[in-house]
């Protein structure tokens, strides 16, 4: 039986090789990026949160330790987001076996709130969306949040490919939410520049 519970897995793996820093362990209004992605999480009380971890996991890990949070370590990050998608959902399922559906979102969008999460989670249960992006930029992507009749094709993916291309595939079934916050993400040292000086607000 599929229950109502929605894993909320954050992919906070990656090397930041742009940055040249772990941008997860950048402070934003004092605490680390992924201490705002956490307690986002964990504000939107959807269920079970996990992080998947990578590069420099014990650093990271020991930020988010205090919290009631699932991580997951990701041994293979360096293959691509794919891995550490399939290594997210793995572990959500183990904890959650009925779950009826998992967002992913990332550790460097710090203007995503948990009421967006709640807001994608909501389009989900009243129109029966097989897929629910956030709608930003001119495109779209995460936070998205995927139902569970797509968990095989996110099983299935490779690589680099990540959740847009679940996302593009089944676009006929896909809901989109205008999300304009999220397209802040922190790449370079002069996003996260602009991020301290609030130039992206």
């Amino acid at each position: 039986m599929i229950g109502k519970a929605i894993g909320v897995i954050i992919l906070a793996a990656g090397g930041s090789s742009r940055l040249g820093r772990p941008k997860q362990l950048l402070e934003y209004r004092g605490k680390p990026l992924i201490c705002h992605a956490v307690e986002t999480a964990i504000d939107a009380s959807l269920g079970s949160v996990i992080v998947v971890l990578g590069s420099n996991a014990d650093a990271v890990s020991s930020a988010v330790g205090g919290f009631p949070i699932s991580i997951v370590l990701n041994e293979d990050w360096q293959i691509g987001i794919s891995s550490s998608i399939k290594c997210g959902l793995t572990h959500a399922l183990e904890i959650q076996p009925a779950m009826s559906a998992a967002v992913f979102m990332l550790s460097d969008q710090p203007f995503v709130r948990g009421d967006d999460l709640i807001a994608l989670a909501e389009r989900f249960r009243s129109n029966n969306s097989l897929i629910v992006a956030s709608e930003y930029g001119g495109s779209f992507g995460v936070p998205a949040l995927f139902g569970r009749e797509v968990f095989g094709d996110l099983m299935n993916l490779s690589g680099d490919a990540g959740a847009k291309s679940i996302i593009k595939h089944h676009l006929d079934k896909v809901s989109m939410i205008e999300l304009p916050r999220a397209s802040v993400d922190i790449d370079s040292l002069d996003d996260y520049e602009n991020l301290v000086r609030g130039k992206n607000r």
